[in-house]
């Protein structure tokens, strides 16, 4: 099989509101600024990553957000991110976790069409993938079977 390579990343909770540093006084106001943009910067590092390491694609395994109800804010940053790995040729596979179930996503953005997001059924995703680390141009046949979380605490097996 010719070499191909991938960024996984997961646990991402984009826009955590970090709520234990809510009583943070108004000195200390700064750093709390400072984490709550902690996300979105690991989250465009991550990015970054692929596309100067050129990969093939992005895995993101569960928990993108931190909670079933998620601010436009971090689903559109989401969204803007896979949306540059789209223009770089890189595609996405995204499942959800305990934390961002299916059931909680509340807005309808349209993700680009390299995205595959994994549904709560078990599902089996075959792609055809150019490679780019390959001496000669060739295909790789990827499968994966997963399925994402229907609702929080649900208590399913992974």
């Amino acid at each position: 099989m010719p070499p191909f390579s991938f960024v996984h990343s997961a646990d991402l909770h984009l826009d955590s509101p970090f709520l234990g540093l809510k009583n943070l006084s108004d000195s200390h106001q700064k750093v709390l600024e400072i984490l709550r943009n902690a996300t979105f910067e690991a989250y465009r590092e991550v990015i970054d990553l692929c596309i100067s390491r050129q990969v093939d694609f992005l895995l993101v395994a569960g928990d993108v957000y931190d909670g079933a109800s998620r601010s436009i804010r971090a689903e559109m940053r989401f969204r803007d991110g896979l949306q540059r790995l789209a223009e770089h040729g890189i595609r996405a596979y995204v499942v959800h976790g305990n934390h961002d179930p299916l059931d909680g996503w509340s807005h309808s953005l349209k993700m680009p069409e390299q995205v595959h997001v994994f549904h709560h059924r078990l599902e089996s995703v075959v792609q055809r993938h150019t490679l780019r680390h390959a001496i000669a141009p060739r295909k790789l046949y990827a499968q994966c079977h997963r399925a994402g979380l229907a609702r929080r605490n649900c208590g399913e097996e992974l």
